[in-house]
Parts: C-alpha cells; sequence; structure tokens
C-alpha cells in the first residue's frame, strides 16, 4: 500500500510544529525506515546534531526548499517547520511536488 494523499496541518509559530500524515504506519527498525515508506526508505539522521530524522528519499529534495522536516519514527508522518515563512498553500504545493502526494491542507 503507497501513499497517495495526506493531510497537511500547518505550523502554528510559537505553538505548534507543522505536520505531514499518512494512515498506514512503516516503523523503524534498528533505526531504520523499511525499504517501501514513503518519504524516507533506510532511514538514520540527516546530520549529527539537526535531529532530522530521514536521510534518504524524498526527504533531502524536500529540505532544500527551505523546511526543516523529520519522519516520525513510527512512520506514519513528517513534522516540520517552514525556515522560509512559507505559507499553507505554498508548504502543500512543495509537498505534492516532492513527495508525489496529494495534499489536504487541515489547518491554516
Amino acid at each position: 500500500m503507497s501513499v497517495k494523499v495526506v493531510k497537511y496541518f500547518h505550523p502554528i509559530p510559537g505553538v505548534a510544529y507543522g505536520n505531514i500524515m499518512w494512515r498506514k504506519s512503516f516503523p523503524m527498525k534498528s533505526g531504520r525506515f523499511p525499504s517501501d515508506h514513503p518519504a524516507s526508505p533506510g532511514g538514520g539522521f540527516s546530520d549529527a546534531g539537526s535531529m532530522q530524522c530521514g536521510a534518504t528519499g524524498k526527504m533531502p529534495e524536500f529540505r532544500e526548499r527551505g523546511y526543516w522536516a523529520s519522519c516520525f519514527p513510527e512512520g506514519d508522518g513528517i513534522t516540520m517547520q517552514c525556515l522560509k515563512g512559507q505559507d499553507a498553500a505554498t508548504a502543500a504545493k512543495d509537498i505534492g511536488e516532492v513527495f508525489g502526494w496529494t495534499v489536504d491542507v487541515e489547518r491554516t
């Protein structure tokens, strides 16, 4: 089962991180995501001290667009921050373009 539609909750500065959520869980095993994980097969951290879990797949490309992003260890989503002040529409567009998902915006 692959992820096709995700729910996106835009960050609320100073209150809550943003979240990209899907239904199926792809839990980490020994610090690595399974090969069918939708955002970061394999795993590990992007670099020492960054606390961004998920170093492979589409995660580096998403981060290059100006996001701090870390896969949930349970494998059912990504927590994120917009480092360049992206609004909900821009973030949703970036999520769709990078990961190929249809994005339902839940919080703006």
